[in-house]
């Protein structure tokens, strides 16, 4: 049930995204709380994203999720990746994955870049995977894509790609800019641009997200149909960015 949310999962990566350090490239993260409803064939619930900088200097996202059906809980997923930004530079340090109720699932990976190497651990296997230069993990991607899209230069039909440790081994995760769209919300209406996740394989799966234009592209919705029938839906509800709420348009 939670591993299909990847991306908020629903999607997914461990990486190191590089820019060149110039004009346009934010120094500083902003730090933002944002808060979804989310729903799943029948069943409920709430989810939240948060991006803080911690006391080190580094930043720490971190995701949430519980889902509910007639009012009982039935599971929780905690998500969280510590990483590095200075210059352009995105260079992850921990990840973990995490969900209890009834079922139960744990991923880390400890990211070394001394050695050029992580280990990535999954419930009672492990592996060292050896990293490439613009390797992430699966959260501080999503940071790595707003960061591209804050550059204005993507246009419609635009890809991004993403190199990410997942398990043993390292994917790449790619991204294509479909269209630019007023988004209904529960917070209301939005400036979006669309994604679709773009598969080789011939999973069936589609996954759809939509970031905020006007706020630093924090993730707006995201959709994902499965061939199982799998229906799996996040939309924000409110958030604050640089202790600021977001708001609609007028």
């Amino acid at each position: 049930m939670f591993r299909s949310l990847k991306i908020f999962t629903p999607v997914s990566a461990a990486l190191v995204f590089v820019f060149a350090a110039g004009p346009g490239i934010a120094q500083e993260l902003g730090e933002f709380s944002a808060y979804y409803q989310a729903r799943t064939n029948g069943m409920r619930g709430e989810a939240e994203r948060h991006l803080l900088r911690q006391d080190d200097g580094h930043y720490r996202l971190d995701v949430s999720l519980e889902a509910r059906m007639l009012g009982v809980p039935l599971g929780k997923l905690k998500q969280s990746s510590v990483f590095k930004y200075e210059y352009g530079i995105i260079q992850p340090a921990d990840y973990s994955y995490q969900v209890t109720g009834i079922t139960r699932d744990y991923e880390s990976v400890d990211f070394d870049w001394d050695t050029g190497s992580a280990l990535s651990q999954e419930d009672d296997n492990s592996w060292t995977v050896e990293l490439g230069d613009t390797t992430l993990d699966q959260l501080s991607y999503q940071v790595a894509l707003a960061l591209r899209l804050e550059e204005g230069n993507a246009g419609i039909g635009d890809e991004f790609e993403f190199e990410i440790v997942d398990g043993p081994n390292l994917e790449t995760h790619l991204y294509r800019l479909t269209a630019e769209e007023i988004l209904e919300t529960p917070l209301g209406e939005l400036n979006t641009v669309k994604l679709e996740r773009i598969r080789n394989n011939n999973s069936g799966r589609v996954t759809n997200i939509w970031l905020a234009r006007d706020w630093d592209y924090v993730i707006t919705k995201i959709e994902q149909n499965n061939p199982d029938g799998l229906r799996l839906k996040l939309e924000l509800e409110n958030a604050i960015l640089n202790g600021q709420p977001v708001q609609p348009l007028p």
